[in-house]
């Protein structure tokens, strides 16, 4: 994924689709995600953009918190 986003240097958007690595993309440079669980609990995914995006520090904290769920969540529907 980041590969793609170096060879579409601004002029794409590059998706990535792994809900359980959001929180690790966004400090790779992506912005554009499709996750299965944006569209169940999308609260976790946009609090992580939010808290990610937020121009004083960023609360790792938060991040980890809202990915872990998101996770989590991703673990017991895939069973």
């Amino acid at each position: 994924g980041s590969a793609c986003l170096k060879v579409a240097n601004d002029k794409f958007a590059i998706f990535l689709g792994a809900n359980q690595t959001m929180a690790g993309a966004l400090t790779l440079g992506f912005d554009s995600f499709i996750a299965t669980s944006i569209n169940v609990i999308p609260e976790y995914s946009v609090q992580i953009f939010e808290t990610f995006r937020n121009n004083g520090e960023i609360d790792l904290a938060k991040i980890r918190r809202n990915q872990e769920v998101i996770t989590k969540f991703m673990e017991c529907i895939l069973k």
